[in-house]
Formats: C-alpha cells, structure tokens, sequence
C-alpha cells in the first residue's frame, strides 16, 4: 500500500511539470516567430525574445540551446500548420481548384511583412533545407495527385510533365513576394502568374472551368 501512495505523490507532480513544460515551449516558439517574421533571422536574439516574452533569457535556454534550434521548430509549425489547413482545404475542392489552392496557400507560407525579410528566409541555408526535408515532398505528393485528377476529369492535357509544373509552380512564391511592398499587389501578379500557367497547360474544358473558378473568387 505504501509503494502506490508513493508512487501516486511522486507521478502527479511530473504530469504537472511535462504540461507546464509543453506550455511554455509552446509560448516560447509562437513569441520566436513574431520575433523572426518582424526582426528577421539575423535581427531575432534570444534577449529580443525574452523581452518579448517578459521572461528570463535562461528560461528559454532551458528548452532551446540557441537561436537556430528555434528557427527549426518555428518552422515545423508552421509548415504542419499550413499542410494540415491545405489538406483540410483541398479534400473539399474540385481538381483543379485545388491546384489554386495549394499555390495559394505556399505563397501565404512565404508571405512576410518586408521584402529584406522575405529575402531573408529565402536565402537562407537552414530555411531551405527545412523546406526540401519535410514541406517540399509533402506538397509535391498533393500537387501531383490533384494534377493526375484533373487528368482524369479531363481538365488538364494527359501529356503534361507533373514534375516540370511542380517546379515551375514552387518558383512563383518566392519570386513575386520579393519585389513588391504592397500585399494586395504582390499577391495578384502572383495568382494571375499561377493562373496564366494552369491555363497553358488545361484543355478547352479545363480552362472553362478555371474561368468559373476565377469568377467565383472574385465574387
């Protein structure tokens, strides 16, 4: 009997410390990616952060060893955040208004208040190499598989090379999103490109249907 009881006092404590760790881990990485998307990767310290946070800087040393190791898991939210709404957002949408889609959601991915920042995150070894390791394959598999739909709905021509769209599609956000300041501006070059190149590539049906599409948007 005595075992369970110490047991039970020793047990309780740990759940409190794991929920309270996870909590402030949690706090720590969204006040990092205010920091990063504001300041920038070299402009974000780890004194910037606790101010930030109104926290010591030895609290964030405690779950994080620098600032590089919260870049990466910055990252990692925000990429499983923006796969998970796509996802969500395309098991509902039609083929190739799903291809709409998943450019819109990686340039609102790439999207960053100034263009130093913009050009920042692009440049940078670490982003990409995050971005190739465990965005870029995930976003290749769901823009191929809507791809071979509006195949098969007859939207898209059945000789289209899925790979070179992909490749030219990934270039567009994080080449409009540098040139302009104006939000509204960039994006619509961005989405007029994007569409400019689905519509090279549909068939007559296809291109129908990305008009109704665009109308509908604009509604």
């Amino acid at each position: 009997m005595y075992k369970i009881q110490q047991t039970i006092v020793r047990y309780k404590p740990v759940i409190c410390q794991a929920k309270n760790g996870f909590w402030m881990k949690d706090r720590i990485v969204r006040a990092a990616e205010d920091c990063f998307v504001e300041y920038g990767i070299k402009g974000t310290t780890m004194e910037r952060i606790a101010e930030k946070m109104h926290v010591s800087k030895r609290t964030l040393y405690e779950f994080f060893p620098d600032e590089a190791s919260l870049l990466r898991d910055c990252l990692k939210e925000r990429m499983e955040s923006s796969l998970a709404a796509l996802r969500a957002e395309i098991a509902t949408s039609g083929s190739l208004e799903s291809i709409l889609r998943i450019n819109d959601s990686v340039f609102a991915f790439f999207e960053l208040p100034g263009p130093a920042a913009r050009r920042e995150f692009a440049r940078s070894v670490s982003v990409r190499r995050a971005l190739v390791e465990e965005y870029r394959k995930p976003l290749a598999d769901l823009m191929k598989r809507c791809l071979q739909q509006a195949k098969q709905d007859g939207f898209i021509s059945a000789d289209t090379d899925d790979d070179k769209v992909f490749v030219l599609f990934e270039t567009l956000p994080v080449t409009f999103p540098d040139t302009e300041t104006d939000a509204g501006v960039r994006y619509e070059a961005f989405a007029y490109a994007v569409r400019t190149c689905l519509a090279g590539i549909c068939t007559e049906r296809g291109r129908s249907e990305l008009n109704k599409i665009i109308n509908n948007d604009r509604k």
